[in-house]
């Protein structure tokens, strides 16, 4: 949002098409209207960026995995069949709401529809071959997908010196709560496998739509911001795990240690996450990382 990206929108509807899967996940056998909204939600995701994609296939494997089906002598039979019922559902309000979402465009070509055709097919031709043009899609600070969720590069908007002081404004996650998040990854993988109650299904759907988002983004370089819609799910996460950091008063220790990491972190980190001045003493002892810099 502060370099006025898109992402910030996409986010937005990425996580109210996920919390409608969850809905949808969560719904008696049969019933299909948060499957619509999670597929309307998706495609106005869709409509402001195309990685929106990589959520919905999250969802689809969430619901694969997770709702539960009615008592058949093909179990086989009847997920395919409820599956194929949620794309179909799903998927077509998806394009219809990706298609509508033009209809300003077709209203400033004066309802000439073969120009707006030419118009859509010029802008999906441009935005591909910037994005996979080494010659135009370039930057210092692009990375690769492994290094975001490990904190290890991030992008620099704003960086100027003032005399004895200095200026930046820089995207980076809170190396506490991500590199913890990342430490809960091997408990949420045993809930995808029991998902013996609610909590259990809770934190394995949170697992199942974060892991494709992250992973399909690995097909080539790009920037730490992409992180963004994944996000929440991650702060879900920690939630749903510090929830069960309660009962023993080690267990309260630990809760409590973590937050105030985390806060104090934010707190000592603040001035470069809003391009405020400090000194370059300051600037220089909290680059912990060479690749910060």
């Amino acid at each position: 949002s502060r370099i006025g990206m898109i992402d910030m929108y996409e986010a937005f509807w990425i996580m109210a098409g996920l919390v409608c899967t969850w809905r949808y996940v969560e719904a008696p056998p049969g019933q299909v209207k948060w499957a619509c909204w999670a597929g309307a939600a998706f495609g106005w995701g869709l409509a402001t960026k195309w990685s929106t994609l990589f959520a919905m296939v999250g969802a689809l494997t969430a619901v694969a995995l997770l709702k539960p089906i009615p008592e058949s002598p093909h179990p086989a039979r009847a997920r395919l069949r409820m599956l194929l019922c949620t794309v179909a559902v799903g998927g077509a309000l998806a394009a219809c709401m990706y298609v509508v979402s033009y209809l300003p465009l077709w209203r400033a070509d004066q309802y000439n529809l073969d120009h707006t055709l030419a118009d859509v097919k010029f802008y999906y031709t441009q935005m591909w071959s910037f994005r996979y043009d080494p010659h135009q899609f370039r930057h210092r600070y692009m990375s690769q997908w492994w290094e975001w969720p490990l904190c290890y590069r991030p992008i620099w908007y704003v960086y100027q010196e003032e005399g004895t002081s200095c200026r930046g404004e820089v995207a980076l996650g809170n190396p506490v709560t991500w590199l913890f998040f990342l430490a809960c990854l091997p408990l949420c993988a045993r809930s995808v496998w029991r998902r013996q109650n609610q909590y259990d299904r809770a934190l394995a759907f949170a697992t199942v739509t974060y892991v494709p988002q992250v992973a399909l983004w690995s097909i080539n370089q790009g920037f730490v911001y992409y992180m963004l819609p994944v996000v929440p799910l991650m702060a879900l996460v920690i939630g749903l795990v510090l929830y069960r950091w309660k009962q023993s008063p080690i267990d309260l220790a630990a809760n409590s240690g973590l937050l105030v990491a985390a806060f104090a972190w934010t707190a000592v980190f603040y001035p470069l996450t809003v391009g405020a001045a400090v000194p370059k003493a300051y600037f220089e002892s909290l680059m912990l990382l060479r690749s910060w810099i």
